[in-house]
């Protein structure tokens, strides 16, 4: 009986057949023999043999191995973190578009993603995801494309070419667009400092919303950065947690212009001073019990006493104050820096002096609005002061 002819390089095995064929091996340059996966028919194997061959003329072709998107996101990770380059806040961003990215295509072969693909997973996720959100998830997932490419894991990266299409809002999207995020007028912002439980909360927010700092920046106070003589504080740091209040990190401030020197009026000057006289009478009521490693301007007072404000208990707490104040129980710590733009403005500040005081190199486009909206009611109310001292005179 003569033996079946198969195609060229086509061999069978245990009744599978198989491409075989030879590559450079990068390390030593010899040629090295590899063989297909196997195939149900030598049709098949010869196809596969003939894909195989057009990737090595054209450069593109890469080891097959079976790692999934989902696989290859979680080493990346952990080379990531082990640079020892990034802060853990970052590490915890790129977690959330790694999980998207999992949830998404986590269960295909690395190498059996395209460009094809992954633009279409981006144009499904459109439907989902905000665009500032869209945004950050395709960078991440072009770093950990990247990070195959250079590992020899792909030959191309598919989010390189990759775009993410513009959301066509409807008419009650972009008029919602247009409105204003909400703050406090300044006989509203009366009312909840009255309501403000304890001492040590009223002056948190009253800083809040007398300097325009953000909460981490807040937190992350110490006593030190406060200078009496030049009535500023220094912003050099702010504080980040994974929700546990002992296991804190003081990090670099969100942007490079947010390091900053904030100058104070003299409420704020008060506020801290008033502050700084409590936290030394708590320190020594508590003893040993407070702690001692960093001198932060405002503290926990129960569990443990002396280590920095957690960002959920000074929201609570702001909650509390909103609520029995009869106030819109959506605002946050937040809208009180966008009720100090208001403040500044409405005391005819200029808007660059309000930007430097928030720490924003480019300008913010919310700030902005604010002080464009504050400004313009007192042009209003200005011009409404000539019509009333003309009709005086008739």
């Amino acid at each position: 009986m003569s033996k079946k002819k198969l195609p060229k390089n086509v061999r069978e095995r245990d009744g599978k057949y198989y491409y075989r064929y030879s590559i450079k091996d990068p390390v030593t340059g010899k040629r090295k023999q590899k063989e297909s996966t196997g195939f149900t028919s030598a049709k098949a194997a010869e196809k596969e043999g003939i894909r195989i061959q057009a990737s090595l003329m054209e450069g593109l072709y890469v080891e097959k191995v079976k790692v999934t998107v989902g696989q290859w996101c979680d080493d990346w990770l952990v080379w990531y973190t082990s640079t020892g380059r990034v802060k853990q806040s970052t590490i915890d961003s790129r977690s959330t578009s790694i999980g998207m990215l999992k949830a998404e295509i986590g269960g295909l072969y690395l190498q059996e993603l395209t460009d094809e693909i992954y633009q279409n997973t981006l144009l499904k996720m459109v439907k989902k995801y905000k665009p500032n959100t869209l945004t950050l998830f395709h960078g991440v997932a072009g770093m950990i494309f990247k990070r195959a490419v250079q590992k020899e894991k792909l030959k191309v990266n598919p989010a390189q070419y990759a775009y993410i299409p513009k959301k066509v809002q409807s008419l009650e999207e972009r008029e919602a667009s247009k409105t204003l995020p909400r703050f406090l007028e300044k006989n509203e912002l009366k009312l909840f400092l009255d309501a403000v439980e304890g001492v040590q909360f009223r002056r948190v927010f009253e800083l809040l919303a007398y300097s325009g700092l953000r909460i981490g920046e807040l937190s992350a106070l110490f006593v030190t950065d406060f200078s009496k003589d030049e009535g500023t504080i220094e912003i050099s740091k702010t504080r980040y947690s994974n929700g546990n209040i002992t296991e804190y990190e003081l990090l670099s401030p969100k942007t490079k212009s947010s390091d900053r020197t904030v100058h104070l009026s003299k409420k704020a000057i008060s506020a801290i001073n008033s502050q700084i006289n409590w936290r030394k009478s708590f320190a020594f009521s508590k003893g040993t019990r407070f702690y001692q490693l960093r001198t932060f301007l405002f503290v926990m007072e129960k569990r443990v006493p002396g280590y920095p404000l957690t960002n959920t208990i000074i929201s609570a707490n702001m909650y509390r104050a909103l609520k029995k104040a009869g106030l819109p129980l959506s605002l946050t710590p937040h809208s009180l820096r966008h009720t100090y733009t208001s403040l500044m403005a409405e005391a005819g500040a200029e808007l660059d002096t309000i930007q430097a005081q928030l720490g924003h190199k480019k300008g913010s486009d919310i700030t902005r609005a604010i002080y464009l909206h504050v400004t313009k009611a007192r042009e209003k109310r200005d011009v409404q002061r000539l019509d009333a001292f003309l009709d005086s005179n008739d």
